[in-house]
């Protein structure tokens, strides 16, 4: 499987939470080491490419947790 991006992000997990249409929605946790250390983000997303409402960590743990808490939000 190819491994999927956005921009600098590697998407390291995604759930789909619903459809509208043809507009496919999921919940994507993305992933980026820097110098300075990891970084962890929690998006939203459509149609597998417009990422919007990303909320930022710096550890793994609080990024999963929020990334399952925001699909049990999200599911349509």
């Amino acid at each position: 499987m190819e491994k999927r991006m956005n921009d600098i992000w590697e998407i390291v997990g995604s759930m789909e939470v619903g459809k509208e249409g043809d507009h496919i929605f999921e919940v994507v946790l993305g992933y980026r080491e820097t110098k300075f250390g990891d970084e962890w983000v929690v998006w939203d997303c459509s149609d597998h490419n417009n990422y919007y409402w990303g909320i930022y960590y710096d550890e793994k743990e609080t990024a999963v947790k929020k990334f399952i808490e925001r699909i049990k939000m999200s599911i349509k």
